[in-house]
């Protein structure tokens, strides 16, 4: 429930596309007039067809029937995943979103590197820590087909368990498949929704 000083603030980003730029705000009626005067001297130039598209996109009742069949698509990705590290990370328990966390086995601190230069793109939990913490991977899914996850996760869990990699020429469909949309084994760098991520 909205109160009189709360305020919602979200993203078309990851339900939709990074590319849309187009975000949202609920707001107390009481505050309408102060947001209004400050969008007028702080944005000029939103554009208004991409608002008009998205506005009759969710009238249509589309924007729901998209969210509800990625949630499921996601969901079985997230499985896939979980099913497929489940003894060689220990995970951390999460029940949604587009990546999942791990902590690696005692000894293994260089699994991120060695599966990086094999083409997998992967980021470490100390990556996102303040502080020291325990070694781990995030391991994201949501730039990856399904049928694609378990290839990816064939050449990984080498690396995990006994520090060996596949050999992968560069460029090829293999490389690809393991490291999803926009990542590069030159670069070191994936992007999962136009945001660099995991795997």
């Amino acid at each position: 429930m909205l109160t009189s000083e709360g305020l919602y603030v979200g993203s078309f980003s990851k339900v939709m596309l990074p590319t849309l730029r187009l975000g949202f705000l609920v707001a107390p009626p009481a505050l309408l007039p102060a947001l209004s005067a400050a969008e007028y001297v702080t944005d000029w130039n939103t554009p208004l067809p991409g608002q008009a598209a998205l506005a009759g996109f969710i009238d249509e009742g589309l924007l729901a029937r998209h969210i509800r069949r990625m949630r499921t698509e996601y969901e079985a990705r997230r499985q896939r995943v979980v099913q497929r590290l489940a003894g060689s990370l220990d995970l951390v328990a999460s029940a949604a979103g587009l990546h999942t966390s791990g902590f690696l086995p005692a000894g293994r601190r260089d699994v991120a590197r060695r599966a990086r230069d094999a083409g997998i793109g992967l980021m470490t939990l100390s990556d996102f820590a303040v502080h020291p913490s325990r070694p781990g991977l995030v391991v994201g899914y949501g730039a990856i087909p399904i049928d694609r996850i378990d290839d990816g996760l064939t050449r990984l869990l080498p690396v995990i368990r006994r520090g060996r990699v596949s050999a992968v020429k560069p460029g090829s469909r293999n490389n690809a498949a393991i490291s999803g949309t926009g990542c590069s084994s030159r670069s070191r760098r994936c992007t999962t929704n136009g945001v660099e991520s995991a795997f």
